[in-house]
């Protein structure tokens, strides 16, 4: 019994000393060459940046927004994505937004003073355009998801590693606890 409350109880605090934050963080930018004013949210849960306004409705996914720093930088800091989906309008045509490594990365920059946006696209006719839009201003318009006493919110969550294996020792002290009570009964049996 003693080791069940030992192992319980490291387990909680565990739990309660590893959170993370989560987050769905909001911005407003302008990016140029015929997209303008676009709305930018980063689900730190989800991993995702998603991009919508009159001539934009995109999401984009990689796995270190997990990390993402709410703190825009006068410049701001490179993101390369590794999924994206929507579409873009620009001038008047409209394009289904792909995602690609060569020749360059699809990637977005979010700064006080500069913003970027490059992607590939292509029309109703297959035709491929290299997107290269750039900004020069990027707003935080604040979070949803709670706030964690910090200017720029922030819900803490328990990390997910950590109640999986909260789960798992569980489990096997259950199964331990069921083969000691059978190993019991069996000397019982013979007694």
């Amino acid at each position: 019994m003693k080791k069940i409350a030992i192992i319980t109880a490291t387990a909680a605090l565990l739990v309660s000393v590893s959170p993370a934050n989560a987050a769905i963080y909001n911005y407003q930018t302008y990016i140029s060459n015929g997209i303008g004013n676009a709305n930018v949210s980063i689900d730190t849960t989800a991993k995702t940046a998603t991009w919508t306004g009159s001539n934009i409705n995109l999401t984009m996914s990689d796995s270190d927004l997990a990390n993402w720093n709410p703190n825009l930088s006068r410049w701001g800091t490179t993101n390369k994505v590794d999924s994206l989906t929507g579409t873009f309008t620009r001038y008047g045509r409209q394009y289904d937004a792909y995602w690609s490594s060569r020749p360059k990365h699809t990637q977005f920059r979010l700064g006080d003073k500069y913003s970027f946006l490059w992607m590939y696209g292509r029309d109703q006719w297959g035709r491929t355009y290299d997107f290269d839009g750039k900004g020069s201003y990027t707003k935080y318009t604040g979070s949803t998801g709670g706030s964690t006493g910090g200017s720029t919110g922030g819900t803490p969550v328990p990390a997910p590693g950590i109640l999986g294996l909260l789960g798992l020792a569980l489990a096997g002290l259950g199964i331990a606890r069921r083969k000691k009570a059978v190993t019991q009964k069996d000397t019982l049996a013979f007694a």
